[in-house]
Formats: structure tokens, C-alpha cells, sequence
């Protein structure tokens, strides 16, 4: 059984404390955790990550927004002899559509992304889309933000020819945390800041 220590008890977090037992975890206090994750605001992540560094904890980082202070998480980290693992996005589904669209893109093709979120998604575009924009080149990127969506990811390959189409939709929110449960057996006695495509690169 996994010691979690949560922070955050919004819409993610209360997914994670919903499918904890599932995958052979328990919420516990901060103190008399194991592993700690941050599902709060951009605001909080580095806090939070500074926090885990101190009690000689890994986390992992659900939280979007907040990559501009990446360099000091790093430093954090290393600093500490720590882990922490991030993402915008911890659908397994996802990353292998992250992994699968290069494949794809060959010269004379145009490539752009839409990704739609619900109207409460403050950053823009979503980093899942920036990170699948990452792994391509010259990507126009259109980001809608409306209704209810929890999440829509669609890569587009096209000439004058043909169109070839990647999307993944988030159906129920408790994919994100699946995902996150799912990966904390893997992470075992690692130790660096890795992006979690990196990570699952390296098994």
C-alpha cells in the first residue's frame, strides 16, 4: 500500500482520492507519506515541490502553468538529491499519441493543433498542446476555451491531397488521475526531474 500525501482537493484531487484504493494507495497526512502529488494551481507547484525536497520526498506534479519556473525546480531537485515527475497531461493514451504523431509528419505536409478545454482552463494553449508541438515542427496551435470540455487533443496532417487526423478526448476526468495512481510503482527509488514522456522513455 502506497503512503500518498495529497495537495490539492479539487476536481483532480478528488479523483485521486476516489481511485486511490483501486490501485493500492491511501491518503495520508503530508508528514506520514510516502510519495507526495500537487493537483493545486501554477501558483503553488514550486512551493510545493521545495516542500517535498525538504521532507526527502519524490512528487508528482499534475499541476499546468507554472513550467516558467521549471529551471528552479530542477535546481531543487538536484540540489536534494530528490525526484520529481511532471506533466500537463497523465493519460497513458495521450502520451502515446504525443509519441505516435512524428511518425506522421513528412515534407510537404501542414500540421496544426486544436485543443478545447472547459471555460475555467486559465492557461492557453493547454501544455498538453505544447508539448505535442514540441515533438513536431512549424505547428500552428488554435485553442478554444467553452462549455464543459474536459479535454480535446486533435493533430492535423494535410496537403492538398489528403488529411490525416489524431485525437484523444477525455471523457471522464478520472483519467488524469488513473494515470498519475498508475505510474507511483515505477518510480520506485529513482531520482531527477524528469517530464513523464521522458520518464517512459527510459523503460
Amino acid at each position: 500500500m502506497f503512503k500518498i500525501g495529497l495537495f490539492g482537493r479539487g476536481k483532480l484531487g478528488q479523483q485521486i482520492i476516489r481511485l486511490s484504493s483501486d490501485y493500492s494507495c491511501e491518503i495520508v497526512e503530508i508528514e506520514k507519506a510516502q510519495i507526495l502529488i500537487d493537483a493545486t494551481s501554477r501558483e503553488c507547484a514550486i512551493v510545493h515541490i521545495q516542500k517535498a525536497m525538504e521532507l526527502n520526498l519524490p512528487i508528482i506534479v499534475a499541476t499546468t502553468g507554472w513550467y516558467d519556473q521549471l529551471n528552479e525546480a530542477k535546481k531543487l531537485v538536484e540540489s536534494h538529491d530528490g525526484f520529481c515527475l511532471y506533466s500537463p497531461n497523465f493519460s497513458s493514451l495521450v502520451q502515446r499519441m504525443i509519441r505516435l504523431a512524428p511518425h506522421f509528419q513528412s515534407q510537404g505536409l501542414k500540421v496544426s493543433v486544436l485543443e478545447k478545454h472547459h471555460s475555467q482552463k486559465k492557461d492557453s494553449p493547454s501544455g498538453t498542446a505544447l508539448q505535442i508541438a514540441q515533438y513536431l515542427r512549424d505547428v500552428e496551435i488554435t485553442s478554444e476555451r467553452e462549455g464543459s470540455e474536459i479535454g480535446l487533443h486533435r493533430v492535423v496532417f494535410e496537403n492538398n491531397f489528403e488529411r490525416l487526423i489524431l485525437e484523444h478526448q477525455a471523457l471522464d476526468r478520472g483519467i488524469f488521475a488513473k494515470g498519475i495512481l498508475e505510474i507511483i510503482p515505477l518510480i520506485k527509488n529513482k531520482k531527477g526531474c524528469f517530464h513523464l514522456t521522458e520518464f517512459l522513455e527510459s523503460f
